[in-house]
């Protein structure tokens, strides 16, 4: 059981927080993992988590440039690690010889996940020289809060030749107008080699009514239904494991598909009236994010590129909400030169 290092605390108000915490290993050889699971230390103010794996001297220029008060917004806040919302923050560590990356993410937490565990022929990697890196997603409740999370991994001392993988299906779409009733929104991921499905993770928040998970196999005429959410619960996101790995061809098309409703019959909806919510991270915005587990004898996607898109789409959507909401990030002053807004703020993640 790893132990979060120090506590995190969070004022009563304020922006939410996203913070890297690291949880170091000391490593000088490859770590294999049966199994690993976020554990929250309080379910109140951890929103999400995104468990990964960074250089040990990567993490350390991160908690150097990005660390400090960082991402804070009120004055007790305060929280080891580095602050950085979706993006990196810093140049990704180039790929090992034998394909293996060495920052990537292997495991997510939402309300209701359980652990991520591997096939008996499968492994999750830590890389030598490699820490735990977990991003969590912080909200307030309205008085200070404090939280001490962990990590439980499980070593493996198979011998397997899959490793596990983490793909992301996202969503492209910038904005759910309101007064909609069933406002679709896709994304899709296509396998580049045979892999084995191990499981999925659906993700959307509160407008979402229902999300459908489909796999389009090569020749076939129709879709094969992966998983149906058809009453979405925000508050209750499952992981789902299939009962044994299933084998898809190279060029299957996974798909995801969710419905939101913007309207004012909508009881999850978190504005009244119903407003324009915006693709963000934020728990009064809209996401479509499903993680898929494949056990696959290469690294499916090394160079993380299917996070970098969901990323993509998350500074176009706040490029446009900064155009629609005229909270522009940048200016020009009365001598004609381009300079930050004074009504920017670098830590309100809406913008």
């Amino acid at each position: 059981m790893l132990e979060q290092p120090e506590p995190t605390h969070l004022g009563s108000h304020g922006n939410d927080l996203y913070r890297h915490i690291v949880f170091p290993l000391n490593r000088a050889e490859d770590l294999r993992l049966r199994a690993i699971q976020f554990l929250p230390g309080n379910r109140k103010v951890v929103h999400h988590a995104l468990i990964g794996h960074l250089p040990r001297e990567t993490a350390e220029e991160a908690v150097r440039e990005h660390g400090g008060r960082d991402g804070f917004s009120h004055p007790d806040d305060r929280a080891g690690g580095f602050q950085d919302s979706h993006g990196i923050g810093f140049r990704v560590p180039p790929v090992r010889d034998d394909g293996q990356p060495r920052a990537s993410f292997v495991s997510g937490f939402v309300p209701g996940v359980r652990a991520t565990v591997a096939p008996a022929d499968a492994a999750m990697v830590i890389p030598a020289g490699c820490d735990i890196a977990v991003q969590v997603h912080y909200v307030r409740t309205g008085k200070p809060e404090a939280d001490s999370s962990r990590v439980g991994i499980w070593l493996d001392k198979r011998p397997s030749r899959k490793v596990m993988n983490m793909i992301y299906l996202s969503g492209d779409f910038a904005v759910v107008p309101p007064g909609v009733t069933d406002f679709r929104v896709r994304g899709s991921y296509t396998l580049p080699e045979d892999a084995d499905l191990v499981g999925v993770v659906p993700h959307a928040h509160q407008l979402a009514r229902r999300v459908e998970l489909r796999a389009h196999l090569p020749g076939a005429e129709q879709p094969l239904l992966v998983l149906r959410v058809p009453q979405w619960d925000y508050n209750w996101q499952s992981s789902y494991e299939l009962q044994s790995p299933r084998r898809f061809p190279a060029g299957t098309r996974f798909e995801a598909e969710v419905s939101y409703d913007n309207s004012a019959a909508n009881p999850r909806n978190p504005f009244d009236p119903p407003q324009n919510v915006w693709h963000n991270e934020t728990i009064h915005d809209e996401m479509l994010l499903p993680m898929f587990t494949f056990a696959s004898e290469r690294p499916l996607d090394a160079k993380g590129d299917t996070f970098r898109k969901f990323f993509s789409t998350l500074v176009r959507s706040r490029f446009l909400r900064r155009l629609v909401d005229h909270r522009y990030k940048h200016v020009a002053d009365p001598e004609g030169n381009v300079v930050v807004s004074p009504d920017h703020d670098p830590d309100d993640h809406r913008y």
